[in-house]
């Protein structure tokens, strides 16, 4: 078997759930390997990966790793919505917690389903993370992780204030650091909020944890997630409201695609949070 071959067959074996893969992926590598892999293979193994992703076999349900992919998938979408909800404050009124004039009732309720997202999503991820830390038994591959998106905020708010500092003197007056700055500091804080994201979501799988912690984290990720769908809905009301259209239709689509991501996982998380119950209660 050529490295091409074998890489090919890694690929394809990778698109198959993590399930499947511990159980079938020894044997199913070598299949490939005296079968040989050609384009009309490929495309079987594709379409077969699909079905099993959407009808896994009963034997093969993790219940647990469901939740736990839910979980990770679920933080990772709110970083965009978070990113996304800043962004549009920062746009429409400069960052400002509530609004005055026409509209200002939708952006009141854009203003508290934001910060609800923001304590559901607390409320999710530190019991897990206490979990998380004493399961792994405090070692640094897990709370290193965890501790980091502490780090890249302080990081990211150090690097807005030099560039404010770098920029003010060379806008002009009332611009503050100009459209190109603020692009600039949007760009940092997307890639801060990807970070702060990916981070624990790696904590996550280094420990696996299982367990109330868990089953708290997939509810209230989705109450999240149903309050930045408030907080869209809101934040769309305001704009057409103020009459000012403009990139409110990119707003919605970005933010609609997040929280698809979001509350379809969440959903199946949420399945796995009751098959989990009546198994323990079969039990």
């Amino acid at each position: 078997m050529s490295a091409t071959d074998g890489w090919r067959i890694r690929m394809l074996v990778a698109l198959y759930p993590p399930a499947w893969r511990a159980r079938y992926a020894d044997e199913f590598s070598a299949l490939l390997a005296d079968t040989g892999v050609r384009l009309a293979t490929e495309l079987d193994v594709v379409a077969a990966a699909v079905r099993v992703w959407l009808h896994p076999p009963v034997r093969l349900h993790d219940h647990a790793g469901r939740m736990r992919t839910t979980v990770g998938v679920t933080l990772c979408a709110w970083a965009a919505l978070a990113a996304g909800t800043i962004v549009f404050a920062k746009l429409t009124t400069d960052g400002a917690v509530f609004a005055h004039g026409r509209g200002a009732d939708w952006y009141d309720v854009f203003t508290f389903a934001a910060f609800g997202s923001v304590l559901a999503m607390a409320a999710a991820w530190l019991p897990l993370s206490v979990a998380m830390v004493r399961r792994s038994r405090y070692r640094a591959r897990v709370v290193a992780p965890l501790g980091a998106p502490t780090v890249l905020v302080l990081g990211f708010l150090a690097a807005a204030a030099a560039l404010a500092g770098l920029l003010r003197p060379h806008t002009r007056t009332g611009a503050g650091i100009g459209m190109a700055g603020f692009l600039l500091l949007a760009v940092l804080g997307v890639v801060t909020a990807a970070g702060c994201a990916a981070c624990p979501a790696l904590a996550l799988m280094r420990s696996r944890p299982d367990g109330p912690a868990l089953t708290v984290a997939v509810v209230a990720g989705l109450v999240a997630t149903a309050a930045m769908v408030i907080a869209t809905i809101a934040a769309v009301g305001y704009t057409m409201a103020r009459a000012r259209s403009a990139g409110v239709a990119v707003f919605a689509l970005v933010m609609a695609a997040a929280l698809t991501v979001a509350a379809v996982s969440g959903v199946r998380g949420l399945r796995a949070v009751t098959a989990a119950g009546s198994n323990n209660h079969a039990g």
